[in-house]
């Protein structure tokens, strides 16, 4: 199946910015609308958050582009792949800007509405993130400060079970097991959705799942990620975080950048030696 797309107003000329390795975009007609493509709300924001994508440019040095979105379907009638192609409005050269292959899920809305209006894409939430090269003995540590020093609950989530709330020592012996889980670091009484895999964006719980486990010239180190949201979709605009929650987040933040070693940048909180056993100087 073969779609051209057009805006909401009935243009069908467009300028792009698309991640084609992300399958998401953005496009404006020439009345200046902007649409995300393909059903990609959620995602965007994540996409922006280190800039913006440029427009895409012809050969021929225009913008311009009309859009087709071809579609191959499952037997079941869901979306199987689909394909964005692009065509110069100035020169008429052709060529394929995204090509994407969907798992899983509804599809319907891919197919009715593949572009999705957006008064202001720019406008996203402000979000925290640290990395930390740590070892087991680190995340002890922290763990410990944030329940003993900041009042946290340390919310333990098996991915696969229901969320328990576990002192920092049951959370270390959770992880020690080497199976991958999720934590979550809250105050008070925290209500978790089904759907939990990146809920730090929309609740006011830090985000402190089990390590990536990285490969590097010298040998292996894990990877933590610390991360929270100090703003949430609310609508069409985003709020601040309850401010009991701020408060101890911000304040387990200062203490990870005054505790760890940040030479590696701005962003890290490393466990010195294991920086220095892993090549980074």
């Amino acid at each position: 199946m073969i779609q051209d797309l057009a805006c909401r107003c009935g243009c069908k000329v467009f300028s792009a910015r698309v991640l084609g390795n992300e399958g998401v975009g953005l496009v404006t007609c020439e009345e200046g609308h902007h649409s995300l493509l393909f059903d990609s709300r959620d995602y965007w924001v994540e996409c922006i958050q280190d800039g913006r994508p440029r427009a895409r440019k012809c050969r021929c040095k225009s913008k311009l582009l009309t859009l087709q979105a071809e579609y191959e379907f499952r037997e079941s009638g869901d979306v199987r792949a689909l394909c964005l192609r692009a065509r110069c409005a100035a020169c008429g050269s052709e060529r394929v800007l995204m090509t994407a292959d969907i798992k899983c899920g509804a599809t319907d809305k891919v197919v009715q509405e593949p572009l999705d209006p957006i008064e202001r894409p720019w406008l996203k939430p402000e979000w925290v993130t640290l990395t930390g090269l740590w070892t087991e003995e680190d995340l002890r540590r922290v763990l410990a400060y944030a329940e003993e020093r900041l009042g946290a609950t340390l919310f333990f989530d098996p991915i696969d079970g229901p969320v328990q709330a576990l002192s920092a020592e049951e959370v270390v012996r959770e992880a020690e097991t080497g199976r991958a889980y999720w934590l979550w670091l809250g105050v008070g009484q925290v209500d978790f959705p089904t759907e939990r895999m990146d809920c730090w964006r929309t609740m006011p719980v830090v985000d402190l799942r089990s390590p990536f486990t990285m490969s590097y010239q010298v040998g292996r180190g894990q990877l933590q990620y610390v991360r929270y949201a100090e703003e949430v979709a609310e609508g069409a605009e985003f709020v601040k975080q309850p401010g009991a929650f701020l408060s101890f987040a911000r304040s387990l933040v200062e203490w990870l950048m005054s505790t760890f070693d940040s030479r590696r940048g701005r962003h890290a909180v490393d466990n010195s030696r294991e920086r220095e056993r892993l090549g980074f100087g």
